[in-house]
């Protein structure tokens, strides 16, 4: 049994039916024609234009992404011209509290008990709650990692030591983040009075609670440069390594790493939204997100230039049993 809900991909690849994701994408750039005077020297290169938007790699996080990313993969996965695929659970956000607490997660209420202190940092100000990741549903992707890896539990919290959201200080400080493991069944968990005030960046704005969806798919690392798939689209490469929240697969590459502290686990990644139709599971127009974002001084969540959160597992210890948590913050 599940513990996520499944993307819908049958119901959501109906709503976003190519032409309608290019119209939408050509309705935007009419839009900016009319607000900052952009011109086209014909309708036909606008249409080239707004198709291109429409069909470039993204961070994965609303259904249009996914619907995107898998219709332009499918006929060369068809073809077999991937490559070897390795397994990845990637998670589609909604805006809101999800139905259960220990589902992967954005901000608001965290997957803890209600009796343990809230974790701090130097000066013993609160830290602030990003986010958790749930492995209950993506078992068998973690025993990919090595054979010999068990996770200290089922739903891993993640914690800043900053307000400020600050990359360039995460970078310098292995402890600018905490993390907090905890197995399933909990009870008695934290309620919304007993978390401290959790307002961040320069408007003092708190993180928009984000509930997920789960969808398996895979990241191809084997395609080659000249592949179609990566040299004719922008932003190409997201659509062969997934960008986003996503449990295994394979990290995206970083050349400016000379070396990795680690096995690839996990990634948290920033938010990115279309300005079209549906740009969350729950939401039915950028218009209304925006409302929405206003209304509760909420901020979404974002690693410097749509950055991501990556997490990599080192084993040691007798039997190499121990597991040790180490991150890279790229900032995108």
């Amino acid at each position: 049994m599940s513990h996520h809900d499944r993307f819908d991909l049958k119901r959501w690849a109906s709503e976003f039916t190519r032409d309608r994701i290019v119209e939408d994408e050509l309705r935007l750039v009419e839009d900016r024609e009319r607000r900052d005077g952009q011109r086209f020297a014909s309708r036909e290169e606008k249409v080239r234009h707004a198709t291109e938007w429409a069909l470039a790699g993204n961070t994965i996080t609303g259904p249009r992404h996914v619907i995107t990313l898998e219709r332009l993969r499918y006929p060369h996965n068809k073809a077999g011209t991937l490559g070897v695929a390795r397994a990845t659970d990637v998670f589609v956000w909604g805006l809101g509290e999800p139905k259960v607490r220990s589902q992967t997660k954005i901000a608001g209420l965290p997957y803890r008990p209600s009796d343990r202190p809230w974790p701090v940092g130097d000066n013993n100000d609160p830290s602030l709650f990003l986010g958790q990741i749930c492995f209950a549903d993506s078992l068998d992707l973690v025993r990919d990692v090595g054979p010999k890896v068990s996770l200290p539990g089922d739903v891993l919290l993640i914690f800043s030591l900053s307000r400020e959201l600050s990359v360039e200080d995460w970078n310098h400080n292995q402890n600018a983040l905490q993390f907090e493991w905890w197995p399933m069944g909990l009870e008695k968990l934290v309620e919304r009075g007993q978390i401290p005030d959790q307002r961040q960046g320069p408007r003092r704005e708190l993180l928009a609670p984000m509930y997920s969806h789960i969808h398996r798919t895979a990241d191809f690392p084997d395609v080659g440069e000249d592949h179609p798939l990566r040299q004719n689209h922008m932003e190409g490469d997201r659509h062969t390594i997934i960008d986003g929240t996503k449990i295994g697969g394979v990290n995206t590459p970083f050349p400016e790493y000379d070396e990795l502290p680690g096995h690839f686990l996990a990634q948290m990644g920033s938010v990115f939204t279309t300005h079209t139709r549906h740009p969350l599971l729950n939401v039915d127009s950028a218009e209304s997100l925006e409302t929405s974002l206003k209304k509760g001084q909420h901020d979404i969540l974002m690693f410097g230039d749509l950055g991501g959160l990556y997490l990599f597992v080192e084993q040691s210890g007798l039997f190499r049993k121990r597991i040790e948590l180490r991150w890279i913050l790229p900032t995108g």
